[in-house]
């Protein structure tokens, strides 16, 4: 056994563990850690399967009708029916660690409907003769290009929700990079399987393909130890702001001064009608600390940062529709010019400030 397969083994061992460790976590969020441990075991096995196909022992393509389906079948017949439910799997976690949507309901069975083709497909082509082996070879092709396309479109659609539903709304940045890293690692194993696929490259090359799942698996782990907050419920839980920063060297007085100046700068600039305004940013308008400006919103507004800002936007959004100018234009257009990136953020952020939607406030404007 060579060193790469030495790494796969390990890497799919500890993915293995590591879904162990999710479902065995007390207080922790548990339909989230089911999926992302489910999606890991799957994985692992996936990943096992390879190693045990590319160490053992090489079934020649000449032999009895039994080694030749045998040859085209041990390392597919499980291998594409597991593969098609990772990009489900990964897509539902996105949604649960993104807003706590509860357990899978006959709505999502569809998703999984795929890998149950497989599984009867592959089934009944065990039962054809060799007389009909390019057919078979036929199928199989189709299958491995499925098997592709599915994948990228998962990829996609967790990139959409990530981008309308998370990447603006979302206030735990833990949250926000995880899943981020999460896409971004099935984006790059797709790709260079597909560039594997497209050179058609020898088996031994695709080792390479996964080590990189190998190193996916790593990374997992090492997030997991890292930032434990995504996966743990007890850990989530908030201190007060005042508990929070006891540590802090910014004292009561220099706060009042910085909170001060912070209020001026965003009433008299308005920096909140930029759309790419973030707490980075305006901590180097302010010349403070980010590390600052976050303790004085949490302490003296009670607010995260996203939040502070968006009822900065609701009340622009507010003047907007109270001025006769603005009155034909649609509310896509009000969040827009207010400082909102998409309407779904602008509608959530609006409704939560005033209790209406854009749409009821405006409508009872006009009853008014």
């Amino acid at each position: 056994m060579d060193i790469i397969s030495i790494l796969l083994l390990l890497g799919s061992i500890h993915g293995i563990f590591l879904a162990l460790v999710l479902v065995s976590l007390k207080r922790a969020p548990k339909h989230e850690n089911r999926l992302l441990a489910t999606m890991l075991f799957l994985f692992s096995i996936i990943l096992l399967l390879h190693v045990s196909f590319h160490t053992g022992e090489k079934i020649p393509f000449t032999g009895s009708t039994h080694s030749r389906l045998s040859f085209l079948f041990q390392p597919l017949y499980v291998f594409y029916s597991l593969a098609l439910l990772i990009g489900p799997l990964l897509y539902f976690y996105v949604q649960a660690i993104a807003n706590g949507r509860g357990a899978l309901d006959k709505s999502t069975a569809v998703h999984f409907l795929p890998a149950i083709l497989c599984v009867s497909l592959t089934t009944l082509l065990y039962l054809l003769d060799m007389s009909q082996l390019e057919s078979v070879k036929t199928l199989i092709g189709f299958l491995h290009w499925f098997v592709f396309a599915q994948f990228l479109f998962y990829i996609v659609l967790m990139s959409i929700y990530w981008v309308k539903k998370i990447y603006h709304r979302n206030n735990e940045l833990d949250k926000v990079q995880w899943i981020k890293i999460l896409i971004i690692s099935c984006g790059v194993i797709w790709f260079l399987a597909l560039v594997m696929q497209v050179i058609n490259v020898d088996h031994e090359d695709w080792n390479y393909v996964w080590l990189v799942a190998a190193i996916f698996i790593y990374t997992c782990g090492y997030i997991a130890l890292r930032k434990p907050t995504l996966f743990r419920d007890d850990l989530r839980i908030q201190k007060k702001p005042e508990e929070k920063y006891e540590k802090s060297a910014l004292t009561d007085d220099i706060a009042i001064v910085y909170k001060i100046a912070m209020l001026q700068y965003i009433e008299n600039e308005k920096p909140y009608l930029k759309h790419d305004l973030t707490l980075p940013k305006l901590a180097d308008h302010l010349k403070i600390s980010h590390h600052y400006i976050s303790q004085i919103i949490n302490v003296h507004f009670n607010k995260n940062f996203f939040e502070f800002i968006n009822r900065y936007r609701v009340e622009h959004a507010e003047q907007l529709m109270h001025d006769p100018q603005y009155s034909s234009k649609n509310l896509s257009t009000i969040g827009y010019l207010s400082g909102f990136n998409t309407t779904s953020v602008f509608n959530a952020a609006f409704k939560k400030e005033l209790h209406q939607t854009p749409k009821q406030f405006r409508k009872n404007l006009k009853k008014d």
